[in-house]
């Protein structure tokens, strides 16, 4: 979970990148966006998540036997969500990592919604620590060259946030259109 324009698809598609790096298949990992308005079905009260998982092991049925990694974004938008991930932890070998709106989703309503079976995080903004490692500056203090880096990159700080995101737009004209 964090803020809104934070990060966490991206969080998402990193661990993808990861899984693959480390020759997981491909077929064993299921992203689903779920802002997406081809999915927007699955918002109404008569819908029934399970479609999701029937068409992917309709594709992969072989796959029941095989760890599957799940990723569902913003899953807030799907109706009866909470039980059809309890499903699916107690009836498939699988991991499932979801992100949502912190507006709409809350770390306890999480908890409660998939009988705890949960380990959540928040993410937060760059400190300023952090953001420095972005921008390849040495936190230490060796020399005045090095300082001079610093109260620079306090200054890009101070000025942008630490929101990864907006650390890499080509210009700042680009800032009110994108945030």
């Amino acid at each position: 979970m964090g803020i809104r324009r934070y990060g966490k698809t991206t969080w998402q598609y990193e661990k993808i990148q990861a899984l693959l790096e480390s020759n997981v298949p491909f077929e064993n990992i299921c992203f689903i966006d779920f802002s997406d308005d081809r999915l927007y079905f699955l918002r109404a009260e008569d819908s029934l998540p399970s479609i999701i998982t029937d068409t992917y092991y309709g594709i992969y049925p072989h796959k029941h036997d095989e760890k599957v990694y799940f990723f569902f974004d913003e899953i807030q938008y799907v109706n009866l969500w909470g039980s059809f991930i309890n499903r699916l932890q107690i009836s498939e070998n699988c991991e499932i990592y979801i992100t949502g709106s912190p507006a709409k989703l809350l770390s306890k309503e999480i908890s409660t919604e998939i009988a705890t079976r949960t380990f959540s995080w928040e993410l937060f903004p760059f400190s300023f620590v952090e953001f420095l490692r972005f921008k390849n500056i040495s936190i230490l203090f060796d020399d005045v060259k090095n300082r001079d880096e610093i109260k620079k990159g306090f200054d890009d700080y101070f000025y942008k946030g630490g929101m990864p995101e907006r650390l890499i737009l080509p210009n700042d004209t680009m800032v009110n259109k994108y945030f």
